[in-house]
């Protein structure tokens, strides 16, 4: 299977200064944040504004529409910035959003 056949979707991420790009590949199962959500409280909190924000409005607004795609999914998540190797799954657990390492 090549990287063609895996039917990646990219969207624009608003973060930082520069937009990164964040990939979810949908048959695989797995997804990269880049600068979405650069801290786990961010999943719970997905208003919180953090440091490198650029746009904390649009910043918030990319979070919010990643979340309903990876909470409590069957799929596999990256994010450099996080604990461990920074893979992981995205939950609920007791009535809060959190990452939960591989």
């Amino acid at each position: 299977m090549n990287a063609l056949d895996l039917a990646e979707r990219a969207f624009s991420t608003a973060e930082g200064d520069q937009a990164e790009a964040s990939v979810h590949v949908e048959r695989s199962g797995f997804a990269r944040f880049a600068d979405s959500a650069v801290h786990p409280a961010l999943l719970d909190e997905p208003d919180w504004v953090y440091v490198s924000d650029g746009d904390p409005d649009v910043c918030a607004e990319t979070r919010r529409g990643l979340l309903p795609e990876l909470v409590d999914r069957d799929v596999l998540v990256a994010c450099g910035h996080y604990p461990g190797s920074g893979i992981g799954r995205v939950v609920t657990r007791d009535g809060r959003v959190v990452w939960i390492a591989a």
